[in-house]
Protein backbone atom coordinates (compact mmCIF):
# COMPACT_ATOMS: atom_id res chain seq x y z
CA UNK A 1 0.00 0.00 0.00
CA UNK A 2 1.14 2.98 -0.80
CA UNK A 3 -0.25 6.42 0.87
CA UNK A 4 -0.29 9.98 -0.04
CA UNK A 5 -0.58 12.61 3.30
CA UNK A 6 -1.56 16.39 3.78
CA UNK A 7 -0.31 18.42 5.69
CA UNK A 8 0.21 22.14 6.03
CA UNK A 9 3.81 22.59 8.09
CA UNK A 10 6.98 20.63 8.64
CA UNK A 11 7.60 22.88 11.72
CA UNK A 12 8.22 21.69 15.55
CA UNK A 13 4.51 21.21 16.29
CA UNK A 14 2.48 18.25 17.05
CA UNK A 15 0.94 17.16 14.28
CA UNK A 16 4.79 17.01 12.46
CA UNK A 17 5.88 15.26 15.69
CA UNK A 18 3.21 12.51 15.11
CA UNK A 19 4.22 12.34 11.23
CA UNK A 20 7.65 12.13 12.09
CA UNK A 21 7.16 9.03 14.88
CA UNK A 22 4.13 7.77 12.24
CA UNK A 23 6.34 7.09 8.76
CA UNK A 24 8.56 4.92 10.22
CA UNK A 25 6.09 2.93 11.74
CA UNK A 26 3.92 2.76 8.86
CA UNK A 27 7.09 1.49 6.97
CA UNK A 28 7.96 -1.18 9.01
CA UNK A 29 4.12 -2.29 7.81
CA UNK A 30 5.56 -2.27 3.77
CA UNK A 31 3.57 1.38 3.39
CA UNK A 32 5.37 3.61 1.20
CA UNK A 33 4.72 7.41 1.76
CA UNK A 34 4.96 10.69 0.45
CA UNK A 35 4.18 13.97 1.82
CA UNK A 36 2.33 16.82 0.18
CA UNK A 37 2.90 20.34 2.44
CA UNK A 38 1.95 23.73 1.77
CA UNK A 39 4.63 25.52 4.25
CA UNK A 40 8.58 25.90 3.90
CA UNK A 41 10.10 23.06 5.77
CA UNK A 42 11.81 23.88 9.17
CA UNK A 43 13.87 21.24 9.37
CA UNK A 44 13.30 20.23 13.18
CA UNK A 45 12.03 16.77 11.75
CA UNK A 46 13.62 13.77 9.65
CA UNK A 47 11.49 12.41 7.05
CA UNK A 48 13.84 9.10 5.94
CA UNK A 49 12.32 7.02 3.01
CA UNK A 50 9.11 9.84 2.69
CA UNK A 51 8.65 11.92 -0.78
CA UNK A 52 8.13 15.30 -0.25
CA UNK A 53 6.61 17.80 -2.26
CA UNK A 54 6.08 21.35 -1.67
CA UNK A 55 3.31 23.15 -3.56
CA UNK A 56 3.38 26.85 -1.47
CA UNK A 57 -0.06 27.68 0.40
CA UNK A 58 -1.92 24.37 -1.13
CA UNK A 59 -3.47 23.44 2.51
CA UNK A 60 -4.55 27.37 3.40
CA UNK A 61 -7.44 28.47 2.65
CA UNK A 62 -6.67 31.05 -0.40
CA UNK A 63 -8.22 33.82 -2.68
CA UNK A 64 -6.75 33.95 -5.50
CA UNK A 65 -7.10 30.53 -8.48
CA UNK A 66 -6.10 27.43 -6.93
CA UNK A 67 -6.57 25.64 -10.59
CA UNK A 68 -2.71 25.89 -10.87
CA UNK A 69 -1.96 24.16 -7.36
CA UNK A 70 -4.52 21.96 -7.93
CA UNK A 71 -3.43 20.78 -11.19
CA UNK A 72 -0.13 20.41 -9.38
CA UNK A 73 -1.36 17.73 -7.26
CA UNK A 74 -3.25 16.14 -9.44
CA UNK A 75 0.42 15.22 -11.35
CA UNK A 76 1.61 14.07 -8.06
CA UNK A 77 -1.05 11.81 -7.78
CA UNK A 78 -0.91 10.41 -11.31
CA UNK A 79 3.20 10.10 -10.40
CA UNK A 80 3.07 8.82 -6.78
CA UNK A 81 0.00 6.41 -7.74
CA UNK A 82 -1.13 6.29 -4.15
CA UNK A 83 -4.03 3.77 -3.02
CA UNK A 84 -5.09 6.27 -0.54
CA UNK A 85 -4.68 10.05 0.79
CA UNK A 86 -4.50 11.06 4.66
CA UNK A 87 -5.02 13.99 5.29
CA UNK A 88 -3.90 16.14 8.46
CA UNK A 89 -4.13 19.74 8.81
CA UNK A 90 -5.65 21.08 5.67
CA UNK A 91 -8.36 23.88 5.35
CA UNK A 92 -8.18 24.11 1.33
CA UNK A 93 -11.50 22.83 0.90
CA UNK A 94 -10.65 22.77 -3.60
CA UNK A 95 -7.72 20.52 -2.73
CA UNK A 96 -10.08 18.18 -0.19
CA UNK A 97 -12.65 18.05 -2.73
CA UNK A 98 -10.27 17.14 -5.61
CA UNK A 99 -8.65 14.76 -3.86
CA UNK A 100 -11.52 12.81 -2.21
CA UNK A 101 -12.70 12.67 -5.98
CA UNK A 102 -9.54 10.92 -7.05
CA UNK A 103 -8.64 8.32 -3.67
CA UNK A 104 -10.26 6.84 -0.81
CA UNK A 105 -9.60 9.47 2.33
CA UNK A 106 -8.58 9.35 5.66
CA UNK A 107 -8.65 12.69 7.85
CA UNK A 108 -7.01 13.13 11.32
CA UNK A 109 -9.06 15.61 12.58
CA UNK A 110 -6.17 16.76 15.00
CA UNK A 111 -7.75 20.62 15.40
CA UNK A 112 -10.99 22.37 15.25
CA UNK A 113 -10.62 23.71 11.92
CA UNK A 114 -13.00 21.36 10.53
CA UNK A 115 -15.78 22.94 12.42
CA UNK A 116 -14.56 26.37 13.78
CA UNK A 117 -13.65 29.34 11.32
CA UNK A 118 -10.97 30.52 13.77
CA UNK A 119 -10.00 27.09 14.54
CA UNK A 120 -9.95 27.34 17.83
CA UNK A 121 -13.16 27.51 19.57
CA UNK A 122 -12.75 29.92 22.21
CA UNK A 123 -15.08 32.92 22.35
CA UNK A 124 -12.68 35.53 22.69
CA UNK A 125 -13.77 38.17 25.15
CA UNK A 126 -15.73 35.54 27.41
CA UNK A 127 -12.51 33.50 27.52
CA UNK A 128 -14.70 30.58 27.63
CA UNK A 129 -15.09 27.40 24.89
CA UNK A 130 -17.55 28.01 22.65
CA UNK A 131 -20.88 25.48 21.86
CA UNK A 132 -22.14 26.06 18.84
CA UNK A 133 -21.87 24.68 15.91
CA UNK A 134 -20.51 26.08 12.40
CA UNK A 135 -22.86 27.80 10.70
CA UNK A 136 -24.49 31.47 10.17
CA UNK A 137 -24.21 31.81 14.02
CA UNK A 138 -20.52 32.14 14.08
CA UNK A 139 -21.00 35.56 11.52
CA UNK A 140 -22.64 36.70 15.22
CA UNK A 141 -20.31 35.97 17.35
CA UNK A 142 -17.46 38.11 15.97
CA UNK A 143 -19.31 40.84 16.88
CA UNK A 144 -19.95 39.45 20.01
CA UNK A 145 -17.15 37.92 21.22
CA UNK A 146 -14.16 38.45 18.46
CA UNK A 147 -13.31 34.88 17.84
CA UNK A 148 -13.05 35.42 14.17
CA UNK A 149 -13.08 38.20 11.56
CA UNK A 150 -15.81 41.30 11.83
CA UNK A 151 -15.50 42.08 8.31
CA UNK A 152 -17.84 39.51 6.90
CA UNK A 153 -16.47 39.57 3.53
CA UNK A 154 -13.60 37.55 5.33
CA UNK A 155 -16.02 35.58 7.90
CA UNK A 156 -18.84 34.53 5.41
CA UNK A 157 -15.86 32.71 3.27
CA UNK A 158 -14.29 31.24 6.26
CA UNK A 159 -17.60 29.73 7.66
CA UNK A 160 -18.65 28.45 3.89
CA UNK A 161 -14.95 26.71 3.75
CA UNK A 162 -15.76 25.15 7.15
CA UNK A 163 -19.65 24.43 5.87
CA UNK A 164 -18.58 22.81 2.81
CA UNK A 165 -15.71 20.72 4.02
CA UNK A 166 -18.40 19.43 7.04
CA UNK A 167 -20.75 18.42 4.12
CA UNK A 168 -17.91 16.57 1.85
CA UNK A 169 -17.16 14.64 5.02
CA UNK A 170 -20.50 14.04 5.79
CA UNK A 171 -20.53 11.57 2.91
CA UNK A 172 -16.96 10.68 1.96
CA UNK A 173 -14.42 9.66 3.72
CA UNK A 174 -13.21 8.48 7.22
CA UNK A 175 -12.53 10.91 9.85
CA UNK A 176 -10.10 10.14 13.12
CA UNK A 177 -10.02 11.62 16.54
CA UNK A 178 -7.61 11.19 19.15
CA UNK A 179 -10.27 11.74 22.03
CA UNK A 180 -14.06 10.75 22.66
CA UNK A 181 -14.53 15.05 23.46
CA UNK A 182 -12.94 15.01 19.65
CA UNK A 183 -15.75 12.68 18.26
CA UNK A 184 -18.07 14.51 20.79
CA UNK A 185 -17.41 17.96 18.90
CA UNK A 186 -17.61 16.62 15.06
CA UNK A 187 -21.05 14.91 16.02
CA UNK A 188 -22.07 18.09 17.58
CA UNK A 189 -22.10 19.57 13.98
CA UNK A 190 -23.38 17.09 12.16
CA UNK A 191 -20.83 14.98 11.11
CA UNK A 192 -22.04 11.44 11.45
CA UNK A 193 -21.16 9.06 14.51
CA UNK A 194 -20.09 5.97 11.94
CA UNK A 195 -17.71 8.01 9.92
CA UNK A 196 -15.34 8.98 12.82
CA UNK A 197 -13.29 6.54 14.96
CA UNK A 198 -11.71 7.85 17.79
CA UNK A 199 -7.63 6.24 17.95
CA UNK A 200 -5.19 7.94 20.44
CA UNK A 201 -1.99 9.32 19.59
CA UNK A 202 0.62 7.74 20.61
CA UNK A 203 4.60 7.84 22.05
CA UNK A 204 7.63 5.73 21.98
CA UNK A 205 8.36 3.75 25.45
CA UNK A 206 12.06 5.25 27.16
CA UNK A 207 14.13 2.94 28.49
CA UNK A 208 13.27 4.20 32.02
CA UNK A 209 17.26 3.34 33.70
CA UNK A 210 18.53 6.94 33.24
CA UNK A 211 15.63 8.99 34.74
CA UNK A 212 16.87 11.90 36.90
CA UNK A 213 20.03 11.74 39.03
CA UNK A 214 19.59 11.39 42.65
CA UNK A 215 20.38 15.01 43.98
CA UNK A 216 19.77 16.90 40.78
CA UNK A 217 17.89 19.85 40.48
CA UNK A 218 14.24 19.86 40.65
CA UNK A 219 12.88 20.64 37.83
CA UNK A 220 9.10 21.13 36.19
CA UNK A 221 9.42 20.88 32.23
CA UNK A 222 6.37 22.32 29.81
CA UNK A 223 6.46 21.82 26.28
CA UNK A 224 4.52 23.36 23.33
CA UNK A 225 4.20 26.04 20.80
CA UNK A 226 4.52 29.28 22.49
CA UNK A 227 1.01 31.34 21.76
CA UNK A 228 -1.57 32.42 23.89
CA UNK A 229 -3.65 29.04 23.87
CA UNK A 230 -1.33 27.03 25.43
CA UNK A 231 -1.63 28.88 28.89
CA UNK A 232 2.05 29.25 29.37
CA UNK A 233 1.45 32.88 31.18
CA UNK A 234 -0.92 30.67 33.77
CA UNK A 235 2.23 28.75 34.47
CA UNK A 236 4.58 31.23 35.26
CA UNK A 237 2.19 33.13 37.44
CA UNK A 238 1.46 29.91 39.37
CA UNK A 239 5.44 29.00 39.46
CA UNK A 240 5.77 31.78 40.75
CA UNK A 241 3.91 31.30 43.71
CA UNK A 242 5.67 28.29 45.09
CA UNK A 243 7.52 28.34 47.64
CA UNK A 244 9.92 24.83 46.43
CA UNK A 245 13.09 25.74 44.97
CA UNK A 246 12.26 23.78 42.08
CA UNK A 247 13.42 25.31 38.26
CA UNK A 248 11.17 25.67 35.73
CA UNK A 249 12.25 24.96 31.37
CA UNK A 250 9.47 25.58 28.56
CA UNK A 251 10.75 24.16 25.82
CA UNK A 252 9.43 25.61 22.37
CA UNK A 253 9.21 28.74 20.54
CA UNK A 254 6.48 30.73 19.01
CA UNK A 255 5.16 34.49 18.39
CA UNK A 256 4.22 34.65 22.50
CA UNK A 257 7.38 33.99 23.54
CA UNK A 258 8.90 37.64 23.58
CA UNK A 259 6.04 38.81 26.26
CA UNK A 260 6.83 35.26 28.33
CA UNK A 261 10.27 36.71 28.85
CA UNK A 262 9.04 39.72 29.88
CA UNK A 263 6.47 38.56 32.30
CA UNK A 264 9.01 36.31 33.81
CA UNK A 265 11.20 39.02 34.67
CA UNK A 266 8.52 41.41 35.85
CA UNK A 267 7.50 38.43 38.30
CA UNK A 268 11.13 37.88 39.39
CA UNK A 269 11.45 34.79 38.76
CA UNK A 270 14.13 35.14 35.05
CA UNK A 271 16.47 33.63 36.82
CA UNK A 272 15.23 30.22 37.55
CA UNK A 273 13.15 29.81 34.02
CA UNK A 274 14.39 28.09 31.56
CA UNK A 275 13.35 28.99 27.58
CA UNK A 276 16.13 26.81 25.50
CA UNK A 277 13.37 26.66 22.28
CA UNK A 278 13.08 23.85 20.04
CA UNK A 279 14.99 20.81 21.31
CA UNK A 280 16.20 17.71 19.20
CA UNK A 281 14.58 14.55 19.92
CA UNK A 282 17.87 13.40 21.92
CA UNK A 283 17.90 17.35 24.52
CA UNK A 284 13.96 16.93 24.59
CA UNK A 285 14.77 12.97 25.74
CA UNK A 286 16.95 14.60 28.59
CA UNK A 287 14.88 17.25 29.76
CA UNK A 288 11.96 14.55 30.37
CA UNK A 289 14.14 12.35 32.28
CA UNK A 290 15.66 15.29 34.46
CA UNK A 291 12.28 16.82 35.00
CA UNK A 292 10.28 16.12 38.04
CA UNK A 293 6.78 16.99 36.71
CA UNK A 294 5.60 17.66 33.83
CA UNK A 295 2.91 20.76 33.57
CA UNK A 296 0.02 21.24 30.73
CA UNK A 297 -1.28 24.24 31.07
CA UNK A 298 -3.43 24.72 28.18
CA UNK A 299 -6.70 26.76 28.11
CA UNK A 300 -8.09 26.46 25.05
CA UNK A 301 -9.83 23.18 24.56
CA UNK A 302 -7.52 20.99 23.96
CA UNK A 303 -7.90 18.42 21.49
CA UNK A 304 -5.68 15.73 23.11
CA UNK A 305 -2.37 17.66 24.34
CA UNK A 306 0.30 14.67 22.72
CA UNK A 307 3.06 15.95 24.98
CA UNK A 308 0.91 14.82 28.25
CA UNK A 309 1.77 10.89 26.60
CA UNK A 310 4.83 11.74 26.43
CA UNK A 311 5.67 12.92 30.02
CA UNK A 312 3.62 9.83 31.28
CA UNK A 313 6.48 7.68 28.78
CA UNK A 314 9.25 8.75 31.25
CA UNK A 315 6.94 7.64 34.34
CA UNK A 316 6.32 11.83 34.88
CA UNK A 317 3.52 12.79 37.44
CA UNK A 318 1.40 15.71 35.17
CA UNK A 319 -0.32 18.90 36.47
CA UNK A 320 -2.88 20.55 33.72
CA UNK A 321 -5.78 22.68 33.32
CA UNK A 322 -9.14 20.45 32.98
CA UNK A 323 -9.94 21.46 29.43
CA UNK A 324 -10.69 19.48 26.11
CA UNK A 325 -9.84 15.94 25.42
CA UNK A 326 -6.97 16.32 28.25
CA UNK A 327 -8.81 14.23 30.68
CA UNK A 328 -8.74 11.04 28.03
CA UNK A 329 -5.15 10.33 29.42
CA UNK A 330 -4.67 12.02 32.66
CA UNK A 331 -6.62 10.48 35.44
CA UNK A 332 -7.33 13.05 38.29
CA UNK A 333 -5.69 11.60 41.07
CA UNK A 334 -4.00 8.59 39.58
CA UNK A 335 -1.71 9.83 36.96
CA UNK A 336 -1.73 13.53 37.65
CA UNK A 337 -3.68 16.40 39.05
CA UNK A 338 -6.04 18.53 37.46
CA UNK A 339 -6.75 22.05 38.13
CA UNK A 340 -9.58 24.40 37.43
CA UNK A 341 -9.25 26.02 33.54
CA UNK A 342 -7.73 29.68 33.75
CA UNK A 343 -7.04 29.63 38.20
CA UNK A 344 -3.15 30.00 38.42
CA UNK A 345 -3.91 29.45 41.95
CA UNK A 346 -5.14 26.38 41.48
CA UNK A 347 -2.33 25.12 39.27
CA UNK A 348 0.20 26.47 41.76
CA UNK A 349 -1.66 24.42 44.64
CA UNK A 350 -1.42 21.32 42.77
CA UNK A 351 2.11 21.89 41.25
CA UNK A 352 3.04 22.49 44.88
CA UNK A 353 1.50 19.66 46.30
CA UNK A 354 3.23 17.15 44.33
CA UNK A 355 6.98 18.71 44.82
CA UNK A 356 5.82 18.47 48.66
CA UNK A 357 4.90 14.82 48.30
CA UNK A 358 7.71 13.34 46.10
CA UNK A 359 6.13 9.60 47.11
CA UNK A 360 2.36 10.40 45.38
CA UNK A 361 4.44 12.28 42.65
CA UNK A 362 6.34 8.75 41.81
CA UNK A 363 3.49 6.44 42.41
CA UNK A 364 1.48 8.73 39.60
CA UNK A 365 4.24 8.81 37.26
CA UNK A 366 4.63 4.98 37.73
CA UNK A 367 0.60 4.58 36.86
CA UNK A 368 1.03 6.89 33.97
CA UNK A 369 3.76 4.69 32.25
CA UNK A 370 1.72 1.47 32.79
CA UNK A 371 -1.22 3.99 30.77
CA UNK A 372 0.99 4.76 28.30
CA UNK A 373 2.27 1.08 27.77
CA UNK A 374 -1.15 -0.52 27.93
CA UNK A 375 -3.37 2.48 25.66
CA UNK A 376 -0.51 4.67 23.67
CA UNK A 377 1.69 2.53 21.63
CA UNK A 378 2.56 2.19 18.50
CA UNK A 379 1.27 -1.24 18.14
CA UNK A 380 -2.16 0.39 19.39
CA UNK A 381 -2.53 3.16 16.67
CA UNK A 382 -1.03 1.20 14.04
CA UNK A 383 -2.81 -1.66 14.34
CA UNK A 384 -6.33 0.78 14.37
CA UNK A 385 -5.46 2.97 11.35
CA UNK A 386 -4.40 0.26 9.24
CA UNK A 387 -7.32 -1.93 9.77
CA UNK A 388 -9.27 1.95 8.82
CA UNK A 389 -6.93 2.38 6.00
CA UNK A 390 -8.34 -1.11 4.73
CA UNK A 391 -11.95 -0.66 5.56
CA UNK A 392 -11.88 2.57 3.53
CA UNK A 393 -10.25 1.41 0.08
CA UNK A 394 -12.42 -1.29 0.09
CA UNK A 395 -15.73 0.65 0.84
CA UNK A 396 -13.98 3.41 -1.91
CA UNK A 397 -16.58 5.33 -3.94
CA UNK A 398 -16.03 8.58 -6.20
CA UNK A 399 -19.30 9.24 -6.47
CA UNK A 400 -21.04 12.58 -6.01
CA UNK A 401 -18.70 15.23 -4.59
CA UNK A 402 -21.51 17.41 -2.55
CA UNK A 403 -21.29 21.41 -3.15
CA UNK A 404 -21.45 23.90 -0.70
CA UNK A 405 -23.93 23.76 1.45
CA UNK A 406 -26.03 27.38 1.29
CA UNK A 407 -25.58 29.48 4.86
Amino acid sequence: MKILHFNGYLSGGGVEQYLAQLFPALQAHDIENALVYGEPDEGIFRFDGVALHHIEGITRICRDDPRAKLSRVKEIIDREKPDLAYLHQVAHLPLVRLVSSLLPTVRFVHDFKLVCPDGRKILKTRGTACQWPVGFRCQLNAYRYRCMPRNPFIGIPLIQNCVGMAALHQAKGRLVVASRFMKAVLIGNGLPEGRIAVIPYFTPLPKLEANRADGGPCRILAVGRITRDKGFDYLLRAYAGIPHKALLTIVGDGPELPALKRLAKALGISSRVAFPGWLTREKLDTAYRQCFLAAVPSIWPEPFGIVGIEAMAYQKPLVAFDVGGISQWLQDGETGLLATPRDAQDLREKMDLLLEKPSLAAEMGRRGRAVAEDQFTCRHHCRSLLQLFREAVSHHDIQSIPKLVPL
